[in-house]
């Protein structure tokens, strides 16, 4: 049996960039998959992908993660599709500051980050919580460098970022003994559509093949997390060669 056949595993901002490979890797891993964003034909076409390339369900629940009834809704349709979820990734989330100056920041970028990055991850994980108890499974976090080290480009995205992270611990320890494992998987920059709708210029456009991370880099360690039996990577980090030079040196 593949490592997560008959199981459910439902990802958020699965549209795209890491969300997008995130599905492909845990289908190849016998997953039924819930695929949730806000665009609805390409959640359909990569639906369709999948379940022609790995030969398992997929279900498409448009969602946007800010609205907490949608999450709800999300939940819902997953568990009466399935009966049963397992595998949970809070992937979704934007950028709307990354080249803004801060004086300049607009009140609807910032709430829009807030809501993406924390409100969003708040809701999924209230729901789903109770049937990962149920089923042992596996809630991952999609962190940021940004969110561990200090960065003048993106104040409110790494703020959020650093809220992620810590939610995420203060989140396995609420779990303690209830048989969750929580992960943080962490990447540096990542070659996706990021950041293209706010400057115009995506971190797949700003860094070439070999400068930076790919999303199926983020997908595999999603998924070698996803499929630990009997130990929990707490955090993974990914960070692109000369990350470090480059921010303290």
């Amino acid at each position: 049996m593949a490592p997560l056949d008959t199981q459910t595993a439902l990802v958020t901002g699965a549209s795209s960039g890491i969300g997008r490979a995130t599905v492909s890797a845990l289908a190849a891993r016998g997953a039924n998959v819930v695929l949730a964003a806000r665009r609805e034909p390409q959640l359909r076409e990569i639906s369709a992908e999948i379940e022609s390339d790995y030969d398992v369900e997929t279900l498409v629940v448009p969602t946007d993660v800010r609205e907490e009834s949608e999450i709800t809704a999300l939940v819902e349709e997953t568990v009466d599709a399935f009966d049963r979820l397992d595998v949970v990734v809070n992937n979704a989330g934007i950028v709307a500051d990354m080249m803004e100056r801060f004086e300049e920041m607009s009140t609807e970028s910032y709430r829009a980050i807030m809501e993406t990055n924390t409100d969003g991850v708040f809701f999924l994980t209230r729901e789903t919580l109770p049937h990962l108890k149920e089923n042992n499974g596996t809630l991952v976090f999609v962190g940021s460098f940004t969110g561990k080290y200090p960065t003048p480009y993106s104040p409110v995205y790494a703020a959020s970022k650093a809220w992620v992270s810590h939610f995420a611990n203060c989140i396995d320890a609420y779990v303690g003994d209830d048989g969750v494992a929580v992960s943080t998987v962490t990447p540096s920059e990542t070659r996706t559509g990021l950041g293209g709708e706010d400057t115009g210029t995506s971190m797949a456009e700003r860094y070439e093949p070999g400068e930076a991370s790919e999303p199926e880099e983020l997908a595999e360690a999603i998924a070698f997390v996803a499929t630990q039996d009997t130990s929990t990577v707490s955090e993974l980090d990914l960070f692109r060669p000369g990350r470090f030079s480059d921010t303290f040196g």
